[in-house]
């Protein structure tokens, strides 16, 4: 029973996940505007706590649009979808963030299991 993990360099694809891990979380709405359309859809349940839906329409990307459920007190994201021009998609939720706190660096450290290969592409 062997069990294998894949490991990628994100290569030329490195600022567009950085752009995308950033939404929803102290990204300013210049720095909103400057990548994407941005349409304020309206208010949802998520988990049963009111979230304001944002539309952002990429301007340079091949993401078909991404709505992000924004908490309105701390104005960060609760929920992120994003869709690509095929119609996969991919959807993070979450759950009890905290803002501007210290993380060490051994959060990081990927422990993997002795009986698990790495294979590198």
């Amino acid at each position: 029973n062997l069990k294998q993990v894949q490991e990628a360099s994100l290569g030329e694809h490195k600022d567009l996940l950085e752009m995308f891990m950033a939404l929803g979380f102290g990204q300013s709405s210049q720095d909103l505007k400057k990548n994407f359309d941005v349409t304020i859809v309206g208010d949802e349940s998520i988990d049963g706590k009111k979230a304001t839906v944002l539309e952002l329409k990429p301007k340079h990307s091949s993401i078909k649009e991404v709505r992000m459920w924004m908490d309105p007190q701390k104005w960060v994201a609760v929920q992120l979808k994003v869709t690509e021009s095929t119609g996969d998609y991919f959807l993070l939720k979450y759950s009890n963030a905290k803002l501007n706190t210290n993380i060490p660096d051994s959060a990081f450290d990927l422990k993997i299991p002795k009986d698990v290969r790495v294979i590198k592409m």
